[in-house]
């Protein structure tokens, strides 16, 4: 699920408190790939701040909301428990827009400030302007933030609330991170140089090895160092139209969606090599992906179920050892395909928001799959998990 989330600051009309009520559509970023969205409302007063010297890209107001001013919160979910780490399976970040209205001051009462569940804290504001679709990424001890497009695309002196593409002369090519120290309500934030590309997101993904982080650009792989903070551009290998990056120990695996028998590569971090993945034993057909502490594991439809037959099909998954180069293959299982892929320790999380799906026809007829399981590794032993609460089953067709 690619929602778009915004973080930053949009810069507000001098002389013109806010009075705001906020409904943010968020997105969460977590290490292990989970994201949800929720729906959070926060009334309240507070002036508007002053806009950030030297801002070169703004978003301006949206004509929907009595061209009402934007203002963003950004909000970090933490643990605080005895056994469990500040590290990236315990710390989530959430961003949002939140649309105000001024000129007009709300009735008078008690102002309710947000009622957030334990564990969760309101982050210290970020810097520079707000920006939707950023690349974000966790290295481990920060977390980053990428280019991204102004909050409200805009075509001439026209505005609107519209997702469509952003000229590449109004994309920001700069960046921020934030630091959560060992207490995420009073970490840091710093701004990050500008990229030599324009074009930043996050539809390649955005892996990160030691300090790292890289993406795919039209002009080739993208590497930020966060240590240094240097950007290295590096060749793509010309036989590859791989359109997505995985991490795998200190190797990048580029890999390919679709149908298409399009080569898999690696790049070795250490030597700055590219190279051949070896084939793997589970064909093109509904391909995902995640890195395990037990190799990079491959899940996709089993290459030996008939075409021929009607309805689902069963998934198979296998193993890759970078260091050896050899697959292993672990047991197949039934569960709809499709689902998010989320590492939690020694499992894998494979999971649909469905209660399941009943095929009508073929050889499930009448049997519900289930749209959520567990691969347990380095086994591949599966088991099944409830479905989401009162959802229903996959409509057939």
């Amino acid at each position: 699920m690619r929602d778009p989330g915004a973080i930053g600051t949009a810069p507000q009309p001098h002389g013109h408190p806010a009075s705001c009520a906020v409904v943010g559509g968020w997105r969460l970023h977590s290490s292990a790939g989970l994201r949800r969205v929720l729906q959070v409302t926060d009334l309240r007063s507070h002036p508007s701040p002053m806009p950030p010297t030297g801002t070169t890209a703004t978003a301006s107001p949206s004509p929907r909301h009595d061209r009402g001013d934007t203002e963003k919160r950004a909000i970090i979910m933490h643990r605080l428990t005895r056994r469990t780490a500040l590290s990236a399976t315990a710390v989530a970040f959430l961003a949002a827009t939140s649309a105000c209205t001024r000129g007009r001051q709300a009735a008078a009462g008690p102002s309710l400030e947000p009622t957030l569940p334990e564990g969760w804290s309101i982050l210290p504001p970020a810097p520079g302007p707000a920006r939707l679709r950023a690349l974000s990424a966790w290295t481990g001890t920060e977390a980053v933030f990428l280019g991204g497009s102004p909050t409200i695309p805009h075509s001439g002196d026209t505005w609107g609330d519209s997702l469509t593409a952003t000229p590449e002369d109004v994309r920001h090519r700069d960046g921020i991170a934030f630091t959560p120290g060992t207490d995420p309500a009073t970490g840091t934030w710093r701004t990050l140089p500008e990229a030599p590309v324009a074009s930043i997101d996050a539809s390649s993904g955005a892996p990160t090895i030691d300090g790292s982080v890289y993406f795919l650009a039209p002009q080739g792989l993208m590497q930020f160092d966060t240590t240094t903070d240097t950007w290295t551009r590096h060749d793509l290998p010309a036989e590859s139209t791989g359109n997505w990056l995985h991490a795998a120990g200190d190797h990048l695996i580029l890999t390919a969606t679709g149908f298409e028998e399009i080569p898999d590569f690696q790049w070795n971090t250490r030597t700055q090599q590219w190279s051949l993945v070896p084939t793997d034993p589970l064909g093109r057909a509904g391909r995902r992906a995640i890195n395990t502490p037990h190799g990079f594991l491959l899940i996709a439809i089993d290459p030996d179920y008939s075409r021929d037959d009607i309805g689902p099909r069963p998934l198979a998954a296998a193993l890759l050892d970078v260091e050896a180069g050899t697959w292993r293959r672990l047991p197949n299982y039934q569960q709809l395909e499709g689902g998010q892929l989320t590492l939690h320790g020694n499992r894998v999380i494979d999971a649909i928001p469905l209660a399941g799906f009943t095929p009508a026809v073929g050889p499930y007829a009448g049997r519900q799959l289930p749209a959520a399981g567990v691969l347990t590794l380095p086994g591949g032993a599966w088991s099944t998990l409830p479905g989401a609460e009162e959802a229903a089953d996959l409509a057939p067709g």
